[in-house]
């Protein structure tokens, strides 16, 4: 049985509590400084601790733990984390700046620990499907990427208005809270960016005035990429190529929910 210790219990971190939970390998404890918010968690999960501080968390023993707190705060407490020789899960993004990031991989390779960031596409059976078609060239070498996502946060996050989302420097706005994960699971498919451009502005997503729209063009050494993310509106796409033919009989490849293990409508 793992011992994880939670820090940060807001949304994603009680899917987290849940997640862990539902597995039967892991205790869980929980570290929150909002007293509601601790109370409402606390309330709802089985969990082996609940703690006001991390200092108070740090005096037991944790195998892991998942950083779930709003991101300028995620490199200072996991480097407390790494400190005392504790597993990581960081919540993307990594962090609002490049402050103390290295002093964290640092400490992460002086301590022999495993570290990684929450781009949970990687996960997606239907990505992991096409990561493996990728490098099986099943279909000829990569020439382009085209990635298009949006969400209603009206409907899936009736209360962006009151947390992190509507702070940048909190890590909210569309390009730190969602973009990222795009950006990462091109890289994932094709390889680093060498160069990226962007467009993002507010259109209409109401009570906020961070972006809720944007576009980037990104190169992926010879593969040309453009992802987009929306969170309010209808998201129209015009792309155009000069090479791209469809003869009479054209093969393509058709991922099913059913075949990449999906279930639910």
């Amino acid at each position: 049985m793992h011992r994880v210790l939670l820090v940060g219990a807001g949304s994603i971190g009680d899917r987290h509590a849940r997640c862990f939970l539902s597995t039967g390998r892991a205790e869980v404890g929980v570290c929150e400084l909002s007293d509601a918010t601790r109370e409402s968690i606390a309330g709802r999960y089985d969990f082996c601790g609940i703690y006001t501080s991390l200092d108070s968390a740090l005096q037991e023993s944790w195998d892991a733990a998942v950083v779930a707190t709003p991101a300028h705060t995620h490199i200072p407490i996991a480097l407390e984390l790494a400190r005392s020789g504790i597993h990581l899960l960081i919540e993307k993004p990594l962090s609002t700046s490049m402050d103390r990031v290295i002093d964290l991989l640092s400490e992460v390779d002086a301590q022999g620990l495993t570290a990684g960031v929450g781009y949970s596409h990687r996960a997606n059976p239907a990505a992991y499907a096409m990561k493996e078609a990728i490098d099986e060239k099943r279909f000829g070498t990569p020439l382009e990427l085209n990635v298009s996502t949006g969400q209603s946060f009206a409907t899936y996050r009736p209360g962006y208005r009151d947390v992190y989302f509507a702070d940048r420097a909190q890590g909210g706005g569309a390009i730190q809270d969602a973009l990222t994960h795009l950006l990462n699971l091109g890289e994932w498919f094709v390889g680093p960016i060498d160069r990226v451009v962007a467009d993002a502005t507010h259109q209409q997503l109401e009570g906020v005035t961070v972006e809720d729209t944007v576009h980037t063009l990104a190169r992926h050494g010879t593969v040309l990429a453009r992802k987009s993310k929306i969170f309010a509106g209808p998201l129209t796409n015009i792309l155009k190529n000069v090479y791209r033919h469809f003869p009479r009989e054209t093969s393509c490849l058709r991922l099913t929910r059913k075949q990449c293990g999906i279930s639910g409508a």
